[in-house]
């Protein structure tokens, strides 16, 4: 007797074991499943955005907007097509448009991105095609159109006009006016009043200053581009959701952050 309840003892211990190793096993491969996915969908918008020469406030631009990128909760991208000499094709784009929204689904939440594409061709905007959910369980996303602006010193010149008025600043983007890395901003050697900085004397020959800032997405860029946004703060924090051994909901955040710049921003529309 002693022997088969020992016997029974050991087999429901190790049971126990089997089912605890079950559970971490299947905690760590849902985990897993969720951030390498979400690592993949985050380094593709970040390529698209390296790939980009252009950020447009809307899409269809010359029509009534579908896509709008005016809460910083959607990023439209304009891509160059090249041909097999890698050289671009005039006038042909492709269009990446990536979007943030509230999950239909409780355990996708609390924000999930979706991705979808189109084409300009010669003025023509096709219609979107959707790509779907590209990345779930999205908390607390952040993205943050911004402008960095580069001038050089002549001896003479003391006022440096921004591309448009700025936006408040945030703790990822800052107002700044670089020299030699200090901000003259700052420590009052620059002050800035609607979209022009002055400098209480002008730079030397050579010196480059840098003008950081944010902007307003939704902001219609000229023909040239120059007063669109040239990269991009993006901040999201994913938060995959398992069951523990009693059952209960444990989450755990990860976070991706990255200021991709776009190509060029100089390119006619």
């Amino acid at each position: 007797m002693v022997v088969i309840a020992l016997t029974m003892l050991f087999s429901i211990i190790l049971g126990n074991v089997s089912v605890i190793s079950s559970n971490s096993i299947e905690k760590t491969t849902d985990i897993a499943v969720v951030i390498n996915k979400s690592k993949t969908a985050f380094e593709k918008l970040v390529k698209d955005v390296n790939n980009a020469d252009m950020m447009l406030c809307q899409y269809p631009v010359n029509a009534t907007a579908i896509h709008t990128a005016a809460n910083n909760q959607v990023i439209i991208l304009r891509q160059p097509k090249f041909d097999s000499n890698n050289d671009p094709v005039d006038n042909v784009f492709k269009v990446v448009i990536y979007k943030i929204v509230a999950a239909g689904v409780p355990t996708d939440g609390p924000y999930v991105m979706k991705r979808f594409t189109g084409t300009i061709n010669a003025g023509v905007e096709s219609a979107l095609v959707s790509e779907g959910v590209v990345a779930k369980n999205t908390k607390n996303p952040k993205i943050q159109t911004a402008v960095d602006q580069q001038y050089w010193g002549d001896n003479s010149t003391t006022d440096f006009y921004l591309y448009t008025t700025p936006q408040p600043a945030t703790p990822e983007v800052p107002v700044q006016f670089l020299i030699g890395g200090v901000d003259r901003l700052a420590d009052g050697k620059a002050l800035l009043s609607a979209n022009a900085i002055t400098t209480y004397k002008p730079m030397n020959y050579g010196v480059r200053a840098d003008a950081l800032y944010p902007i307003d997405p939704s902001y219609k860029v000229d023909s040239t581009g120059f007063n669109g946004g040239t990269s991009l703060y993006l901040k999201f924090t994913v938060t995959p959701q398992w069951k523990s051994i009693g059952r209960a909901t444990k989450t755990r955040d990860f976070v991706f952050t990255s200021q991709p710049a776009l190509n060029n921003n100089t390119t006619n529309l």
